[in-house]
């Protein structure tokens, strides 16, 4: 019993011990790289050096970080440890930004932060708050996400923070309502006019997405009765951009969020072609809860850049003598 008891005491003792950088930013380069062969390229060093630094980080915790299979994948000790090395990193990233705030001659090292995000959030109303960012010299990384990747990603700790519309609780994370966003159908004039000839059903109308991340962050398959987000009239397209361009060609029915076609509804480019579907969706913003000026910063911006909801951006039903005048108006 006393070697047993004696193991237990230094292992427990070695865990009570800092982790060396060197061997933290050893687990990042494997996790990201997918195996110690292209991390010991990405770091400069051998593969003998990288697997030696990976058995002392495993002897060190007392526990297997890897599955040592192809492509090498964390287990659950590896990813909350991945998770705690990666917020060293931007910890150690943000104490450079303040020492070159103290010595200018220092050098110039830019900081990374992950976020994950629809599409429809990073390309719309969250923008001019990522900008700002970009603009202090921030690389920020755009992961497009649906809901629950974003939470699994942040879980993982492969993003810094996300928005999501159904957080779950996340260790070391902290999450903060931002506000509520309505989903609503919209087409040209023409292309509504004739789905409504038609009677046409939205679970049958030529659906256009901007990303399958963004169809599920929606759920839209729960929203819309009868809706196959499979079947081949829902289009994936890869942008909002490309499918704002595409519904105004009158090419099919974009679900988006209401605040981002104010103007085209304002001008009669594109009209409410379902005025019984809305679907509302709460959104928040979730982040690594540590002590970081940028995410501070990060916290600020998105929750000043969110949109608020009006009564007025085209959620109203149109009568179908509406929908006549502008399609003659926009033929």
């Amino acid at each position: 019993m006393p070697h047993l008891l004696t193991g237990i005491a230094s292992r427990h003792d070695n865990a009570m011990k800092p982790i060396n950088p060197g061997m933290l930013e050893c687990i990042v380069a494997i996790a990201e790289e997918g195996g110690v062969q292209r991390a010991a390229a990405r770091l400069g060093l051998t593969q003998s050096a990288v697997s030696q630094r990976l058995s002392g980080l495993e002897a060190h915790v007392g526990m297997v970080l890897f599955v040592r299979h192809r492509p090498t994948r964390l287990t659950p000790a590896g990813e909350a440890l991945l998770r705690h090395a990666r917020q060293v990193q931007i910890l150690s990233e943000q104490f450079l930004r303040e020492l070159r705030g103290i010595a200018p001659e220092a050098q110039e090292q830019h900081e990374t932060i992950a976020i994950a995000a629809s599409l429809d959030d990073a390309a719309g109303w969250a923008w001019p708050a990522f900008d700002r960012l970009m603009g202090m010299g921030v690389d920020l990384s755009i992961v497009p996400a649906g809901n629950a990747l974003a939470m699994e990603l942040l879980g993982k700790g492969d993003v810094q923070g996300c928005i999501a519309f159904a957080p779950k609780a996340v260790r070391s994370c902290k999450t903060v309502r931002l506000g509520a966003v309505d989903f609503i159908a919209v087409a040209t004039p023409g292309h509504a006019l004739a789905l409504r000839a038609g009677a046409t059903p939205l679970h049958a109308a030529r659906l256009l997405v901007a990303c399958r991340e963004d169809l599920a962050a929606a759920d839209l398959a729960a929203a819309i009765p009868g809706l196959d987000p499979a079947a081949p009239h829902c289009c994936v397209l890869p942008s909002p951009d490309i499918r704002h361009r595409t519904l105004l060609a009158g090419a099919g029915v974009g679900i988006v969020p209401a605040a981002s076609v104010a103007q085209p509804l304002a001008c009669g480019d594109l009209v409410n072609a379902y005025p019984a579907f809305v679907l509302r969706r709460e959104v928040y913003w979730s982040r690594w809860n540590i002590a970081s000026t940028l995410l501070d910063l990060l916290d600020q911006e998105l929750q000043r850049a969110f949109p608020v909801q009006h009564d007025d951006l085209g959620l109203a039903d149109l009568a179908l003598g509406d929908l006549r005048e502008d399609a003659a108006v926009h033929a």
